[in-house]
Formats: C-alpha cells, sequence, structure tokens
C-alpha cells in the first residue's frame, strides 16, 4: 500500500516531452533533459519520440518511460480515419495526468499530441478545440521566431530549451544510451560528408578532395544515414578509408565518434552526438546557423563564409552561396591548426567567443535583457489597444506604434516574436479584433488564426476563447 502512494506522488511530479523530431534534434533536447534531472532528481521524465530516433531515449538513464510516435504514418495518412487509428497506440498515454508537459516540437503533429494529454502546465504548441493553436512560454515564442530572421538570433536552441524548462544554466552533459562499436583503426577521424537538407550539404567534389588532401595525414571512417551516399566519395579506395555510411545504427555511431579524435561534418546528427561525447568537431555551415544549431560546448570550430544570402528557409535549397565559399583548403588548413586554435565556446546565454580568423564571422548577439525589453514594448501596445476600444481614432496611432516597433527591432527578433504574439490578421469587426489582441497580450498566449477558417460564431467569440 505505502509504495502505491508513492508511486501517486511521484506522478505529480513527472513531466512529458514532446519532441518526435529528427535525431539531432532529439540530441539537443537531451541536453537540457540532462540539466533539468540534475536540478530536480525527484522529477521523472515521460520522452515521446518518433519511431526512427527510439533507440536515442530506450535504455536512456534519464528516462523514465518512452513513448512511441509513429510519425510517418500520420504524416503520409490520407484520411483523419488513419490518423485516429495511429494515436490509439499512445491511449494509455492520454489516460494520465502529468505535472507539467513541454512540447519542443514545431510542427502541427506536436501540437496535436500536447492538446491530448493531460497536464497542469502546458509549454509550447498547443491545439485549441476551435481550430488554432496557441504556444505558450515567452521563449517557446521567440523560438518560433528564430527562421524569421536567423542571423539575428543569440541563442543556441539548447540554451532557449533550457529556458523552456526554467533552467538558467547549462551544465554542458548529455545523456545517452550506452553501445558498442568496434572501430576499424586504433586512432583515426571521422567525416560525414551528408546532411539531410540540401542547403546544408558541402558539394561532394569538395569532400573528395578534402578526403583525399586529409588521408595523407590520418585514417579517415566515414558515417551517414543510407541515403546520404555520395557515387563519388565511393571510387576513393584508399587502406585508411572505411566507408561506414549507411551501415551503422543511431547508437552505434556514439562509440564510434567518442574513440574519434575529431569530427568533420556539416549541421548534423553526428556534430551533435560528438559534442556530447567531447570529440573535437569542425562543422561546416551554409543554410542554418552555428549560434542557432551549431557544435555545443567548448574546443569546437564552426566555419561559415558570412555570405550575406538570406537563408531563412532556405534548407531545401541546393548550392547555398556561403556553403560555395568554403574550400576545401580552408578546411585542411583549419584542420592542420586545430589543436592550436582559440576555438568557439558556446555559453547558457548565447555569447560566444570566435577568434577563428578567415571565414569565421563575429556575430552580434543579444543578452537576457531582451525579453524584458521586448515585454515592456508589449505593454506599452497593451495600453494603447485599450485606448482603442473606446476610441476607434486612435487604430491609426495604434498601428503607428507597431510600425515603430518593427522599425527598431528590424536587427532583431522582437518584432517578429511581437507579430507571433499578438496576430496581425485583420478580422472584419475591429472590436472583436482589437478585444482579441488585447487579450492575447494580457495573458500572452499565441493563436496563429488561420485565414478560411474562421468562421462567423468564431469571430464573435474570438475575444473570449482565451
Amino acid at each position: 500500500m505505502e509504495s502505491k502512494v508513492d508511486r501517486s506522488k511521484a506522478i505529480n511530479k513527472t513531466i512529458l516531452v514532446i519532441m518526435p523530431n529528427n535525431p539531432g534534434d532529439v540530441i539537443m533536447a537531451l541536453y537540457a533533459l540532462t540539466t533539468f534531472k540534475v536540478r530536480h532528481p525527484q522529477t521523472l521524465i515521460h520522452y515521446l519520440v518518433d519511431a526512427e530516433c527510439q533507440d536515442l531515449i530506450i535504455n536512456n538513464p534519464i528516462i523514465e518511460k518512452v513513448w512511441i510516435l509513429p510519425r510517418s504514418k500520420i504524416s503520409k495518412a490520407t484520411s483523419q480515419k488513419v490518423v485516429d487509428q495511429e494515436l490509439e497506440s499512445l491511449a494509455e498515454l492520454w489516460n494520465l495526468s502529468f505535472y507539467q508537459s513541454i512540447n519542443f516540437y514545431q510542427d502541427d503533429i506536436g501540437g496535436l499530441i500536447q492538446s491530448l494529454v493531460k497536464a497542469e502546465k502546458k509549454i509550447g504548441k498547443c491545439f485549441t478545440s476551435e481550430g488554432f493553436y496557441q504556444v505558450q512560454n515567452a521563449w517557446a515564442r521567440y523560438l518560433f521566431a528564430i527562421p524569421a530572421n536567423r542571423d539575428a538570433n543569440g541563442y543556441h536552441v539548447v540554451d532557449i530549451y533550457h529556458k523552456m524548462l526554467g533552467l538558467n544554466t547549462s551544465l554542458f552533459n548529455c545523456s545517452l544510451p550506452s553501445a558498442t562499436f568496434l572501430a576499424p583503426y586504433k586512432k583515426y577521424i571521422v567525416l560525414q560528408p551528408g546532411t539531410a537538407w540540401p542547403g546544408k550539404a558541402w558539394s561532394e567534389e569538395n569532400w573528395a578532395s578534402l578526403i583525399t588532401s586529409l588521408l595523407k595525414k590520418t585514417p579517415i571512417v566515414l558515417i551517414g544515414a543510407p541515403q546520404e551516399s555520395f557515387p563519388l566519395l565511393e571510387t576513393i579506395q584508399h587502406p585508411g578509408l572505411k566507408n561506414l555510411v549507411g551501415k551503422t545504427s543511431l547508437i552505434e555511431v556514439i562509440p564510434l565518434l567518442e574513440k574519434a579524435k575529431l569530427l568533420i561534418t556539416a549541421d548534423t546528427f553526428a556534430m551533435h552526438v560528438a559534442t556530447c561525447v567531447r570529440t573535437k568537431v569542425i562543422s561546416i555551415f551554409g543554410a542554418s546557423s552555428p549560434i542557432e544549431t551549431g557544435p555545443y560546448g567548448q574546443n569546437h570550430i564552426a566555419i561559415e563564409a558570412g555570405i550575406s544570402e538570406d537563408r531563412n528557409f532556405k534548407f531545401s535549397k541546393k548550392n547555398h552561396a556561403s556553403l560555395i565559399a568554403i574550400s576545401p583548403q580552408k578546411v585542411l588548413e583549419t584542420y592542420t591548426d586545430v589543436a592550436n586554435s582559440d576555438l568557439i565556446s558556446f555559453n547558457s546565454n548565447g555569447q560566444q567567443a570566435w577568434k577563428r580568423k578567415g571565414l569565421i564571422r563575429e556575430p552580434h548577439f543579444h543578452d537576457d535583457r531582451f525579453l524584458p525589453h521586448h515585454l515592456e514594448k508589449v505593454q506599452q501596445l497593451e495600453n494603447c489597444l485599450k485606448i482603442c476600444l473606446h476610441d476607434y481614432s486612435q487604430v491609426h496611432e495604434l498601428e503607428t506604434k507597431e510600425q515603430a516597433l518593427a522599425k527598431e527591432t528590424q536587427d532583431s527578433i522582437a518584432w517578429e516574436t511581437y507579430r507571433i504574439a499578438i496576430n496581425s490578421i485583420p478580422l472584419k469587426d475591429i472590436r472583436v479584433y482589437l478585444n482579441t489582441r488585447l487579450n492575447l497580450l494580457q495573458k500572452m498566449q499565441t493563436p496563429i488564426w488561420k485565414p478560411g477558417k474562421f468562421t462567423n460564431n468564431q469571430l464573435e467569440c474570438a475575444h473570449t476563447i482565451l
């Protein structure tokens, strides 16, 4: 009887983490959860993960319970009936009550799961019964705003995950499951040439040139997913080259990287694993930002050309200008002097020391004063909204203030965060429109209204929904 009581108390201190995303994102979330578990050892962590990534969570010592989401089946579903059938596999989950659920995943399926679970507090995207969604928590909204201006962001995603969990500092530790793998050489470096996105991929020719030069210095092991094989690289025959592309599981990569002297890659899953096991990383960046998703921790280098080409939502674009500008010779030079270099150091405030020369740029950063400044501006707009509710002639002043905020913060993400927070899609009824916006500001919630799906009834009660 006593054990049942203890278990009942424990479930009240259980959190659910929703991250059915790609392997690299799962690793970044584990960084934050490792810190959280150290700070809150009595709290149990349930983790909902995509079937593809379950091996990273199953047998992970900080995870109490793993829930598997058939994400690919749901995304390919042709009817609501199929979706419902797939979600039935999580029937036990819907019956649990959590102290808190945290949705790190930004796609709709994460919001759907968040809306179905029972939790006292919900952080991140969550659908409402009215057919739109909210993004709860200021840092979650900031995370949503980053793609609008990646170059203005000053925080690593791992640090944002920490802040969403209420953590102000990072331990720079990441809990991974144990695994074994027989390394092909005693001393070697690892290269992962392939990427999940074309906009992150360095050219096949550049990788071939780099490999040819590196083989004069060290044995090399190539890794990657089966779909990331390059025909040109398969033609390189050398006793110091072992091609394991498509031949290792997610967890087998862990011991392989742990024993390696160094990893050279793009913005990939291997990059995040290497930082977890304290293996040095040289990463090559194009469409993504090293500030946002670069190698986390110390003793790593991120190379980018600093080209001004827009890289917001450009992951699918091939031959990104920044990648074209990075030569094999530059990467080889970086490898040669890596041991004696002043390397990038990420900290919990997103402020970094970029002391490399050449193609590694020196960005500007925002610090923790950003959010209070943002909230102060929101308060000013809220006051203006209250006036507009009773005097429509002041709407022009409201729009002027909004435009001023946009202009003032054009080099940051404050305006985009505000846009998400209040929704600028105009409604037909100005009073409902203003009431809705005022409610959003007061409650700091974030519905994103879906054009074409707004019924008259929804319009009339919009200001009371939230």
